[in-house]
C-alpha cells in the first residue's frame, strides 16, 4: 500500500510541473526572447522606412529657397524694366509723328532712340512716312555739304548729320534715287562725291550701279586739303571705286583707295576694278 502511495506521487509531480508550464505560456503566449527579436525587427523596419521617406522627398534647404527666390526677382524686375523701356520707346516714337521734320531729325540725330538699324528704320519710318518728299529734300541737304570741313575754329567734322541722312534715304530707296538724280549731274564734286557714298549703300537695282560704274571715269577732285590729310585729296572715282568693291563684294582686289595712295596706283586699280566688271 505504501508503495502504490509512493508511486502514485512520484507520477503526480510531473504532471504538476507540466501543468504549471501550461498555465504559464497561456498568460504569456510568446517566448520573451521571440518578443525581443520581434521587437527589434519592427524598430528596424520603422527606421529603414523613415531613411527612405527621407530620402525619396528631401526638404528643399534654406540656401535652395533664396536662390529661386533671387531668380524669379530678377526675372519680375528685368520684366519690368523691359515694360518700361518699351513703353518710353512707344512715348519717344509718338513724340516724333508731332515734330516738324526738321525737329524729328535733330531728335534722332541726338540719340532719344535706340541706334540700332530695327529701331532706326521704325523711327524713321513713323517720323517720316507721311511726308516722304519733306524728309529726302532735308537728307539731301544734309548730304551737300563736305562730311569733314575746315572752318576758323578747326576741323568740323558732320559725320552725324551725314549718316543720319544715309539712313532716311535709305528708307524711302525709290523716291530718294530719283530726287538724287536729279541734283547729281549738275551739282559740284564735293556733293556729287557724297551721293556716291549714299549710292554705294542704297537698296536698289542696276540703275544704282551704273551710275557708280560711270563715275569710274570722272578724275575731279572732291575733298579740300587740310593740313592733317596724309597725301592727295581723293577724287570722285576714287570713291566711286570704293563703294563699288563694297557693294559687289569684288575679291581679290584693293579693297579701298585713301588719300595715302599716289594718282598712278590709285589708276592702276580703277583700271583692274574696270576690266572686271567688264567681263562680268
Amino acid at each position: 500500500m505504501k508503495h502504490k502511495r509512493i508511486v502514485a506521487i512520484a507520477l503526480a509531480v510531473p504532471l504538476f510541473v507540466l501543468l504549471l508550464v501550461l498555465m504559464g505560456k497561456a498568460r504569456n503566449p510568446r517566448h520573451p526572447t521571440v518578443d525581443r527579436a520581434s521587437e527589434a525587427k519592427k524598430e528596424a523596419a520603422l527606421q529603414n522606412l523613415k531613411s527612405t521617406s527621407v530620402e525619396e522627398a528631401p526638404l528643399a534647404r534654406p540656401s535652395e529657397h533664396k536662390a529661386v527666390s533671387t531668380a524669379l526677382d530678377r526675372k519680375k524686375n528685368e520684366a519690368i524694366a523691359a515694360g518700361a523701356l518699351e513703353a518710353k520707346r512707344d512715348a519717344a516714337l509718338q513724340k516724333l509723328k508731332s515734330l516738324s521734320v526738321e525737329e524729328a531729325f535733330v531728335s534722332l540725330k541726338e540719340g532719344e532712340l535706340p541706334a540700332a538699324k530695327p529701331y532706326m528704320r521704325e523711327a524713321i519710318s513713323t517720323a517720316f512716312g507721311h511726308r516722304k518728299k519733306e524728309a529726302i529734300a532735308l537728307s539731301i541737304k544734309n548730304v551737300r555739304p563736305p562730311v569733314l570741313k575746315i572752318s576758323d575754329y578747326g576741323l568740323v567734322n558732320r559725320s552725324d548729320d551725314f549718316h543720319l541722312a544715309k539712313e532716311v534715304l535709305y528708307a524711302f530707296p525709290d523716291e530718294a534715287f530719283d530726287s538724287l538724280m536729279n541734283i547729281y549731274g549738275k551739282t559740284d564734286p564735293v556733293t556729287k562725291a557724297n551721293m556716291v557714298r549714299v549710292l554705294g549703300g542704297m537698296p536698289g537695282d542696276a540703275r544704282v550701279e551704273a551710275v557708280l560704274v560711270e563715275a569710274l571715269d570722272d578724275g575731279m577732285f572732291c575733298e579740300e586739303e587740310y593740313p592733317e590729310m596724309s597725301g592727295e585729296p581723293l577724287r570722285i572715282c576714287d570713291v566711286a571705286y570704293s563703294q563699288l568693291v563694297l557693294r559687289l563684294g569684288i575679291e581679290n582686289v584693293l579693297r579701298t583707295i585713301g588719300n595715302s595712295h599716289r594718282i598712278d596706283v590709285r589708276n592702276y586699280h580703277i583700271d583692274i576694278l574696270k576690266d572686271l566688271l567688264s567681263k562680268s
